[in-house]
């Protein structure tokens, strides 16, 4: 007998049970059941999905896309043990015919107020399980002589089942049952015993093992009555008339179930089953669940319809487990941010302000690197900058004094300068070194610039210097524009610094920090970190990457907590990177609910 709520599979295999506990996936979690009851014809019971997530920002239209990463979410859909009493009318007749309206497992049949009339001169008595029904004796009148005492035949039930629609020629359970088969070998194996107990009032007949029928048909029967030692068997029953009403009582599985997801108006179909439900069927819901959420907004929490029907009276729980879901801000989804990375930084669209810190931050990264690097006494360009320097314009220069060591054995192929300009061009002269810039050494280089009133990198490509080329005592790099002026940022490397204000005519020392020099060397065939920077956070988003690589990097915890309190990452590699970003997702833990509507 199962308990209030119980299911067939809890009562019958726990060890089942603890089996489904034990395969969930990592992670994976066990929402609260959901027990859901049909009435007698079945029925629709609406549920709700319900998605909660912290609440984010708003972003310009258009720049970023939400979204949830479901992971794993599967309904499990569990029978659970319900019965279903069918009533029988009473009557006096020879058998109690009990038609179902489809083909259950019959688990008892319970006769209300059994009576046994008297047939002719014969009296009958059912005396099973403790259970007493007899023919009343005789009227005895006081004044004549008394009769002589009845004598009473004894009976017991049979049941007899059947399909629907078919009928019940074969006695399937007796109470008790008997055999062996009689001397014509009619049925085979001896009649299955059921139990037999209650009260007069309420004589209850189990079946034991459940009987499969549409129609079953109940009757009390004499016999088997041969002597002891003699065949007997089903050719001995005999019906006899009795009076009673019955309660046939059968299993209720669910059968003809049916969940929809998403609007009444519009809904999905996620699953059917048409037959009865005998054991737990999990239900994949993510690809439902994906279309319906596919833009989730930023509210926070997100409702989803859902209804359930069934065709027969019964029970189901329903218990929902997840992969916990994350809600996702996804920017550079549909085009992917080009970013060239030449040695001096590069902004990239990440996070939007006032979102709250997430759980993981991951990019779909692919690139290749170039034959160029920056030297490793070059400063990077996520350094702050000094917002003091060199002023530089067509008649006031800046030099720094370079050596053949800073090279590193390689040709020299581009010059980077930290400065805040004002648009025009900049012009850089390498100049022998003669107590200071002295001719020229080497063919310059020039570069546009653009007004910015905070310093940025500028960098000049010039012909590349072979370093046996420079003299032992080095060489300098000066500064110059034929239009526009800068403000040369200092910084390092520490080195020799000189400035000119009469177009290089005469040089003096600079006294203070020198402006700050990055050099660029030929160098095919290496590669770099790709770093990050947001705020005062610095991470590294690629390390030993191969030559060419696509592959989806998750952002270090520093980015991670700091990319929502700037819109932009500044990236930085320290050699040449034809870099792209897609998909750049910023995700935030969710939970995933089912409830009744």
């Amino acid at each position: 007998m199962t308990m209030a709520g119980q299911s067939v599979a809890e009562a019958t295999a726990p060890a089942v049970v603890a089996g489904r506990e034990a395969r969930l996936a990592p992670g994976a979690v066990r929402g609260e059941p959901v027990d859901v009851d049909f009435p007698a014809g079945g029925g629709t019971v609406p549920l709700v999905l319900r998605l909660t997530a912290p609440a984010l920002a708003d972003a310009p239209a258009g720049e970023t896309r939400l979204g949830v990463d479901l992971g794993s979410v599967s309904l499990a859909v569990e029978p659970l043990d319900h019965e279903v009493t069918v009533p029988v009318p009473r009557s006096t007749t020879t058998q109690l015919v009990a038609d179902l309206d489809a083909d259950h497992e019959v688990r008892r049949v319970t006769v209300l107020d059994l009576a046994l009339p008297q047939a002719g001169e014969t009296y009958y008595v059912h005396d099973r399980g403790g259970v007493r029904v007899a023919t009343p004796p005789p009227e005895v009148d006081p004044d004549a002589e008394p009769p002589p005492a009845p004598t009473y035949s004894p009976v017991r039930a049979i049941l007899s089942a059947a399909p629907r629609g078919t009928p019940a020629r074969l006695p399937v359970r007796g109470f008790p049952g008997f055999g062996p088969p009689d001397s014509q070998g009619l049925y085979g194996d001896q009649l299955p015993s059921g139990s037999v107990s209650g009260t007069p009032a309420r004589l209850q007949l189990g079946c034991g093992a459940p009987v499969r029928a549409g129609r079953v048909e109940l009757r009390f029967v004499t016999g088997p009555g041969a002597p002891p030692g003699e065949p007997s068997g089903p050719l001995d029953l005999h019906p006899v008339t009795f009076a009673a009403a019955a309660e046939v009582v059968h299993a209720a599985p669910p059968r003809g179930l049916r969940l929809e997801v998403g609007p009444a108006d519009a809904p999905v179909l996620a699953w059917e089953h048409e037959p009865a439900l005998a054991t737990t069927v999990d239900v994949e819901l993510v690809p439902v669940l994906t279309a319906l959420l596919a833009d989730p907004g930023g509210s926070g929490t997100v409702t989803v319809e859902a209804r359930l029907a069934c065709q027969a009276e019964s029970r189901v729980r329903l218990r929902l487990t997840t992969v916990p879901p994350r809600t996702v801000r996804h920017r550079h989804a549909d085009e992917p941010a080009r970013v060239p990375l030449a040695g001096t930084g590069a902004v990239l669209a990440a996070g939007v302000p006032g979102d709250p810190p997430p759980a993981a931050v991951t990019a779909r990264l692919t690139g290749s690197f170039g034959p160029v690097r920056r030297t490793a006494a070059s400063p990077s360009p996520l350094a702050s900058a000094a917002h003091r320097g060199a002023v530089v314009t067509d008649s006031r220069y800046a030099a720094r004094q370079v050596t053949a060591a800073a090279l590193e054995g390689r040709p020299l192929v581009r010059v980077g300068l930290l400065a805040a300009t004002v648009a025009g061009e900049l012009v850089v002269e390498l100049r022998a070194e003669a107590g200071g810039p002295g001719p020229v050494l080497a063919p310059g280089g020039v570069a546009a610039l653009a007004t910015r009133g905070t310093p940025a990198w500028y960098t000049v490509d010039i012909p590349p210097l072979d370093p046996a080329a420079v003299p032992p005592a080095g060489f300098w790099i000066v500064a110059r524009t034929n239009r526009g002026r800068l403000l040369w940022a200092d910084g390092p490397p520490t080195g020799a610094a000189m400035t000119s204000d009469d177009a290089g005519a005469t040089w003096r020392p600079v006294t203070g920090e020198p402006p700050a020099l990055a050099l660029f060397v030929d160098d095919p065939g290496g590669t770099a970190p790709l770093v990050a920077r947001i705020g005062a956070a610095t991470g590294t988003l690629l390390d030993a990457a191969e030559p060419a690589f696509d592959l989806v990097a998750e952002w270090p915890p520093g980015l991670r907590d700091t990319v929502v309190t700037a819109p932009e990452a500044l990236l930085d590699c320290a050699r040449d990177l034809q870099l792209e970003v897609a998909d750049l997702s910023v995700a935030w833990p969710a939970a995933l609910s089912l409830a009744r509507a």
